[in-house]
Order: C-alpha cells, then sequence, then structure tokens
C-alpha cells in the first residue's frame, strides 16, 4: 500500500511537472509566433516582465511604454491579453517617484468602474517598475473628435460616462491631473474608458512642448496646477470642461503657438462660449463649459458630479 502510494504521489508529480513544462513551452511558441517587431528594435520585445511576455509595443510617452502583453501562468488563456506598461529608467530614478508609484497604484487598484481603465497588477522586474492594466482594444478620444465636434447627442454619449469615471474617482480621494484625449480610451464596442489614473500627472513644466500647436498637457491646465498649487477635484474639472469643449466644438478654446503661450492663455485670457464656435449649441452648453472653465477654483461647481447633473439634464432637453 506505501509502495503504491509513494509510486501514485511520484507519477502524480512527474505528471504535474510535465503539464507545467509543457505549458511554458506553449508560452513560448506562442510569444515567437505572435510578437510583433517594432521600428526601434525595442529589447524588450519577446521578453519576460514580471508574469508577463511583451509581443508588442502598443504606446510610446515621456514617462513609460506601453506594450500589448500575455500572462505566464499555467491556467491562463493565451487570448486573456493585458497591457504593461514599463515605466522609463530615468522616471523612476525620481526620488519622489517610489513613493507616489506605490501610493497611487495602490490607489488605483480600488479604482473598479466600467468606465476606468482596471489595474491589475504593479511591480519591479530587474530594476524595472511596471503596471499591467486592461487592455483596451480601439483608440483614443483624440482620433474620434471630428473637425467641428461631435452633434449633441454623440458628444453626450463620450461626455456623461467620462465624468462619472472621475467622480467616481474623486470619491476615492484620487485627482487624475490629466485630464485629455489621449486619456481616454474607446474601445470596440463603444464604451469609454478613463485611463492613466495617478501616475499621468505632474507640474512638470519641462514637458512643455516648445514649438508647433500644442495639444498636449498645457492645453488642459488649470491656472493653480501652472502655478504649482496643490491640486485637487476642481482641477480635474477644469481639463474636463476644456475637454468638454473640444468635444462639443472640435477645437480647444485657446489656440497658441507654443507651450508658454498656452501657459498665459490659461492664466489670463477668457474663454471664448462654445456657442461662438458652433452656433448650434444652447446657451445651456455655455453656462455649463465656461463654469468649469472659472479661472478661480472656488467660482467652479463644488463637484464634478454637480457638471454631470447639468450635463445630464441638457441630455434630455
Amino acid at each position: 500500500g506505501l509502495g503504491l502510494g509513494g509510486v501514485g504521489v511520484v507519477f502524480g508529480g512527474l505528471l504535474l511537472y510535465r503539464s507545467r513544462r509543457n505549458t511554458v513551452r506553449d508560452i513560448g511558441r506562442y510569444v515567437t509566433e505572435n510578437v510583433v517587431p517594432s521600428d526601434d528594435d525595442d529589447p524588450l520585445l519577446g521578453k519576460r516582465v514580471g508574469s508577463y511576455w511583451l509581443l508588442e509595443k502598443i504606446g510610446h510617452g515621456g514617462m513609460a511604454t506601453v506594450y500589448r502583453g500575455v500572462r505566464t501562468f499555467e491556467d491562463s488563456r493565451k487570448d486573456e491579453e493585458v497591457a504593461v506598461k514599463v515605466i522609463h529608467p530615468h522616471a523612476a530614478s525620481d526620488k519622489m517617484f517610489k513613493a507616489r508609484f506605490e501610493r497611487e497604484i495602490a490607489i488605483c487598484s480600488e479604482l473598479f468602474h466600467r468606465n476606468i481603465v482596471t489595474v491589475y497588477e504593479a511591480g519591479i522586474e530587474d530594476g524595472r517598475h511596471f503596471i499591467a492594466l486592461e487592455l483596451v482594444k480601439g483608440s483614443d478620444l483624440a482620433a474620434h473628435i471630428p473637425e467641428k465636434g461631435f452633434p449633441v447627442h454623440l458628444a453626450l454619449n463620450y461626455l456623461l460616462p467620462i465624468y462619472e469615471a472621475v467622480a467616481f474617482a474623486h470619491k476615492q480621494g484620487i485627482v487624475h491631473r490629466d485630464i485629455k484625449p489621449e486619456n481616454v480610451l474607446v474601445d470596440d464596442k463603444g464604451t469609454v474608458k478613463l485611463s492613466d489614473f495617478g501616475l499621468a500627472g505632474s507640474n512638470d513644466l519641462s514637458r512643455f512642448t516648445p514649438t508647433g500647436n500644442v495639444l498636449g498637457t498645457p492645453a488642459y491646465m488649470a491656472p493653480e496646477q501652472i502655478h504649482g498649487e496643490s491640486l485637487n477635484p476642481t482641477t480635474d474639472q477644469y481639463a474636463l470642461g476644456i475637454l468638454t469643449f473640444q468635444v462639443l466644438t472640435g477645437r480647444l478654446p485657446f489656440e497658441a503657438g507654443d507651450g508658454m503661450q498656452m501657459i498665459m492663455h490659461q492664466l489670463n485670457s477668457t474663454p471664448p462660449a462654445p456657442s461662438s464656435i458652433k452656433p448650434s449649441l444652447s446657451s445651456d452648453f455655455d453656462a455649463l463649459v465656461l463654469k468649469m472653465l472659472a479661472k478661480q477654483p472656488g467660482d467652479r461647481f463644488e463637484s464634478v458630479m454637480d457638471a454631470h447633473s447639468v450635463l445630464a439634464r441638457l441630455a434630455i432637453t
């Protein structure tokens, strides 16, 4: 009896070992067959970071590169892909980065909302900080906005879920700090998902584009953010007001040739009413957007949810 039991344990162990080895071999073959080379011969493609094999580079920014990846775990299905954000070494070496990374990942991991990109895991592998996120197959909102903006009913289909996502995050105590169309993803089914919570924003004015049309962070920054003051939910509300203006009209409230000119507009210029750009918009939309774009935070809505309530009423009028 003992002998047979011993054989059973060993035999089971051999089966388990063989199964794992085959799974690893299968994943290795899957990675080899599905890796998408990049133009710059990215050395991380086809490699593993944490529990994820990196198959394709799908985004690149000042702080991180984003890859399409697949888990290495034995019980995962090969079609369960994720987005893996690998933080650039220069960003990760910042003295404040580690504490901010750990604190904000902890917060972001609690942001379960249908209109917020889900954070699955974060860690460090061979000195590389990474974040595994829900992979949204689609494109960002910037790619969807027509030249003259959306018709009102379509604009509201995008805007209402974004407001709800931001308001939900504020309830959890987190300010996005970098709301813009490039950080709003639209999946293949038309679902809107806000991305880059927590790690997206900073007060680093050196990130501004020095020349050309500025469509990056400066175009969405509230005056208090430019001044380096502590940020709060009304700061997000300002950026959301600019995004609303853009979705409705197809353009930004302020046009500038460089980042510094845009900063001066944000600090000193009165934004135009959306209806002055698109006469078909009602004065109610003007009132909503211009209140969100007040220079003084105290002159804006008390919360994004209050702004959402106004927007929702416009949806049924």
